[in-house]
C-alpha cells in the first residue's frame, strides 16, 4: 500500500508539472486520470491517480493507528504541526510542489494551493490541519462525548455527508448566494443553515448504518 500511494502520488506530482496549467482542456484521458478540470462536456475534480494515492496514506494512519492508538493520537501533535510547517515553507519556495505561484504577496494568495489536481504543498496543509483536529479532538473527547454530540452525529456520516452538502449548497447557490457573489460573513450564516439542514439527515443515517450488520455495505456510507 505505501509503495502503491507513493507511486501514485510522485507520478501525479511529475505529470502535472510537466503540463500547462495555463490550457483549458488536457483530453478526457488525462482529465480523468492526472490533471482534473474540464474537458468537453465532462468536469474531473479527483483525477484517479493522486487520489488513489492519498487513499493509500489513509489506509497507512488506519494501520498505524490500530497497532498503538495512544501513540498514533500523540504523534498527530508533532506530524500536524511539522506537515503545516513544510506548507508554509513550500509555499514561502516557489517549486514544483505548488504547481501554481502565488499570485501577489497577499495572506489569501499564499494559502491558495492548488487542490484540483493535489499539489504537495495543498496535501501538505490538509494533512496537518487533519492531524492537528485529529489531536485537539482526542484531548477534548470527554467534553465532546458530553456536550458535543452534534459533531459525533456528523462524523458518524462521513460519506452520506459529503455527498448531500454538495447538492445542497449548489441548491442553495441558486436561490441565497447570488451566483457565488456574496459578502463572506452572508455566506458564513447560510453554509451554518446548510449544516443544520443536514444535521438530522446525518442523524438518521448515522443510526440506520448502525441497526446493520458491521460487515454489511451500508456501513460504508
Amino acid at each position: 500500500v505505501a509503495a502503491i500511494s507513493v507511486a501514485c502520488l510522485l507520478a501525479s506530482f511529475a505529470v502535472v508539472h510537466s503540463l500547462n496549467m495555463e490550457k483549458a482542456d488536457y483530453g478526457f484521458l488525462m482529465t480523468l486520470v492526472f490533471a482534473a478540470g474540464k474537458t468537453g462536456l465532462t468536469k474531473v475534480n479527483y483525477p484517479l491517480v493522486p487520489w488513489i494515492g492519498i487513499t493509500g496514506l489513509g489506509l497507512l494512519y488506519r494501520w498505524y493507528w490500530l497497532k498503538d492508538p495512544l501513540r498514533a493520537y500523540k504523534n498527530t501533535l508533532w506530524g500536524g504541526l511539522i506537515l503545516v510547517a513544510l506548507f508554509c515553507l513550500m509555499r514561502a519556495i516557489d517549486g514544483p510542489w505548488n504547481f501554481r505561484p502565488q499570485v501577489d504577496g497577499s495572506g489569501f494568495s499564499f494559502l491558495q494551493a492548488t487542490k484540483c489536481p493535489p499539489s504537495l504543498s495543498w496535501l501538505s496543509l490538509q494533512m496537518g490541519i487533519n492531524f492537528l483536529l485529529i489531536w485537539l479532538f482526542w484531548k477534548g473527547e470527554n467534553v465532546i462525548e458530553r456536550d458535543g454530540k452534534v459533531l459525533l452525529d456528523y462524523g458518524r456520516s462521513p460519506l452520506f455527508f459529503y455527498v448531500m452538502h454538495l447538492y445542497l449548497y449548489a441548491v442553495m447557490s441558486l436561490f441565497v448566494f447570488n451566483k457565488h457573489v456574496t459578502a463572506a460573513s452572508l455566506a458564513a450564516f447560510w453554509w451554518l443553515v446548510g449544516l443544520a439542514i443536514l444535521w438530522p439527515l446525518c442523524r438518521w443515517c448515522g443510526g440506520f448504518k448502525r441497526s446493520k450488520h458491521p460487515d454489511s455495505f451500508w456501513r460504508f456510507l
